[in-house]
């Protein structure tokens, strides 16, 4: 799928957000608990003196010892002092690091607003970021959905890439105009520009007409509304287990308050002679908007629903209003999504920032919200049953305001939870270096395009052993093949279910076969128990040129060694022959070892226009040494050749006095003696030592 799926992070069901396990000589589990902590005085400003001591927390209505504790200060500008300090010890790394969701929402806004939220966020990354600042990047349309474009990253400059390259294209089908058509028509407000038609109506006929095109639209802005609050409520479901403090920083002009709040189009007092023209025509509109009532009443419960899981996933929500008037009717206060922002930011202990055009003050004021806050930490039982725990701190100093999550939810078996958790762990198994919620194991693996059957594409290749991945085989493990493009989009993708158990001892090779198109990729390979939530991941990246149109042209090689009777498994639908013998090779993943003479390739030569093309093929090799390269003497013979249409596959033997230790380079060239088109290519490996 070119767009990219929002993928919610399903959690590792051995390793618990926010928590530490320790198993202590009698097997009694508990967790280190870790919560954030804003203080401020009577104006808004941010304490920055307290101690440990200074403060109390309750679990469920008990007093809890505080075990840990940090303070984590941002110097102002206004509040550094031009002085020659001491350069302190490189600290250890912070328990909780600030932590920031980035949310465009496309659905809601206008191409002004969209214009001042992209300055906005840019500034944001620009001016305030800690390096150890972790930022992740989400947007809401009305075609797409929910997306998570990036997840956390301390990688600033991916997100600054990624913001940039946002444009109006997301922005479909306005809810809110809609919304200030419908009842600027109902009020007869400036009817003649309200007319989409564009020209002077009838006082009655046009008018009925165009409420209804306007309610059929309003239809579809509640939709609208419904899909966003349901999207945003499993959202918050699934961040509940991202360890720490979620600050949301959202760029949107808001759902609009009429249709959430329950609050129906106006409607003016009208005459006798007024009531007698209307006749049956105003009784169904009437109708009509008691309807209207129901579906907004619908609507206000399933937003609270949302505020309370936003809450609950200890998320802090800050709004900048990206409202731009954008016609010459009327537009009413509750046809805008002020009401709605201020309710979000309100129940979630943030902040309502009305006009974007002042998104430098407006950022500034979210930094020094964020900047100054403490870390607690204290020890609870280890339990799985997914109940909530209502959490209480308090400082003992008078006079200060303390915000802090209101609870947490214990974690539950991985098995329980929702396609939403699982898909944004799956981000976080597949995207992040350091993933949140376990150290997967890690395999290696190669991505290469070849040549079956007579097509192009790329090859995901991926090695290992049963019994380095013990803590994973079960019956019931997925194995997931995913692409992703220089944009973070999911190009590509394939699942596989499988019993892990009943895979043979020995090597196991997984892999994947995908169309080709030229670009960059970030190649993964995820192996996923269902029930325990266990992982194993295997990374690699690949950049694939354009079609090479009518030259020669010689492709990377899948370098090979000998091995027999390896067993193999794709991950796909459908099923697809090997460009080799497996019975006697399998793929080179992992670094040769010292003294090997012999290894294997399988290269692919692409000759458009040439149906007995007369090729000849070369090679160097060449060992990186200080400041030069060395040349090592190499013998290469064809093994095994065959002829697809224009491509032919070689299977080349390169024999060697025996590799030392270090990094190699492998040039090998084609060329076809007629036409003298030419071609080269190069591949990298390593030699390890041997093992004493």
């Amino acid at each position: 799928m070119a767009r990219f799926i929002i993928f919610l992070l399903f959690l590792h069901g051995l390793v618990v957000p926010q928590e530490v396990r320790i198993r202590p000589q009698h097997e009694v589990k508990v967790t280190l608990k870790l919560i954030q902590v804003y203080v401020t005085d009577n104006k808004g400003n941010p304490v920055k003196d307290l101690e440990k001591e200074d403060f109390i927390v309750y679990d469920n209505g008990l007093r809890q010892k505080i075990t840990e504790f940090e303070r984590h200060l941002l110097e102002f500008p206004a509040e550094i002092k031009e002085e020659v300090v001491e350069t302190p010890l490189p600290s250890r790394e912070p328990l909780l690091s600030r932590q920031f969701f980035l949310f465009f929402d496309f659905a809601f806004n206008n191409l002004k607003g969209l214009e001042k939220a992209k300055q906005a966020a840019l500034h944001f990354l620009d001016t305030q970021l800690r390096p150890t600042d972790r930022v992740g990047l989400l947007s809401f349309s009305s075609s797409g959905g929910l997306k998570l474009h990036e997840y956390l990253t301390e990688d600033h400059d991916k997100i600054r890439r990624l913001i940039k390259k946002i444009g109006p294209g997301e922005i479909l089908g306005r809810a809110e105009d809609f919304e200030a058509q419908y009842w600027a028509l109902v009020q007869k407000e400036n009817p003649i520009d309200a007319s989409s038609s564009g020209y002077v109506f009838d006082p009655w006929k046009e008018r009925e007409r165009e409420l209804e095109f306007l309610r059929k639209k309003r239809l579809e802005s509640n939709f609208q509304v419904y899909y966003f609050i349901r999207k945003f409520s499993e959202l918050a479901k699934a961040l509940r287990y991202i360890p720490g403090h979620k600050n949301i920083i959202l760029f949107s002009s808001g759902l609009p308050y009429s249709l959430v709040a329950g609050v129906p189009p106006p409607v003016k007092p009208k005459s006798k002679e007024e009531h007698e023209t209307e006749g049956f025509s105003r009784e169904r509109s009437l109708k009509g908007e008691e309807a209207d009532r129901f579906e907004s009443t619908h609507l206000s419960l399933l937003y609270e629903d949302m505020l309370k899981e936003l809450s609950s996933a200890n998320c802090t929500v800050y709004a900048l209003d990206t409202y731009v008037a954008s016609g010459t009717f009327f537009e009413s206060i509750q046809t805008r999504g002020a009401f709605s922002l201020q309710k979000m930011t309100s129940s979630t202990g943030g902040k309502y920032f009305g006009n974007i055009n002042n998104f430098q003050q407006h950022i500034e004021k979210i930094q020094n919200l964020t900047g100054c806050y403490y870390v607690l930490g204290y020890y609870v039982d280890d339990t799985w049953d997914g109940k909530y725990h209502q959490i209480k701190v308090e400082v003992k100093r008078p006079g200060l305001k303390v915000y802090a999550q209101k609870g947490y939810f214990n974690p539950k078996p991985f098995k329980e939870y929702s396609g939403i958790e699982r898909m944004l762990h799956l981000v976080d198994l597949a995207l992040s270096e350091t993933p949140l919620f376990q150290i997967p194991l890690r395999f290696p693996m190669v991505a290469l395009p070849l040549f079956s059957q007579g097509k192009q594409i790329l090859s995901l290749w991926g090695r290992f052993e049963k019994e380095e991945i013990k803590e994973i085989a079960g019956h019931k493990v997925e194995m997931v093949a995913v692409l992703f493009d220089e944009k973070g989009n999911i190009f590509n993708m394939e699942r596989r279910e499988a019993d892990l158990i009943k895979f043979p001892d020995g090597p196991i090779y997984l892999y994947s076969l995908f169309p080709l198109s030229s670009g960059k990729y970030k190649c993964r390979l995820v192996l996923r128990n269902l029930e325990s939530g266990r992982g194993a991941v295997a990374s690699c990246e690949v950049a694939i040129g354009e079609s090479p149109g009518e030259k020669l042209v010689l492709y990377p090689p899948l370098l090979l060694k000998e091995e027999k009777d390896a067993f193999y498994f794709q991950i796909g639908r459908k099923p697809e022959g090997l460009p080799f013998d497996r019975k006697q090779y399998s793929p080179l993943m992992a670094e040769m070892e010292e003294g090997t003479d012999v290894f294997y390739g399988l290269i692919w030569c692409y000759h458009p226009g040439l149906q007995n093309p007369a090729l000849k093929l070369a090679g160097n090799l060449l060992q990186s040494q200080v400041k030069t390269m060395a040349t090592i003497p190499v013998q290469i013979s064809v093994l095994d050749w065959r002829q697809e249409g224009e491509v032919q596959a070689f299977l080349l033997k390169f024999q060697t006095d025996g590799l030392g230790a270090g990094e190699y380079l492998l040039y090998l060239f084609a060329g076809e003696t007629e036409t003298e088109a030419k071609s080269q290519v190069n591949i990298s490996f390593k030699v390890k030592k041997k093992e004493l």
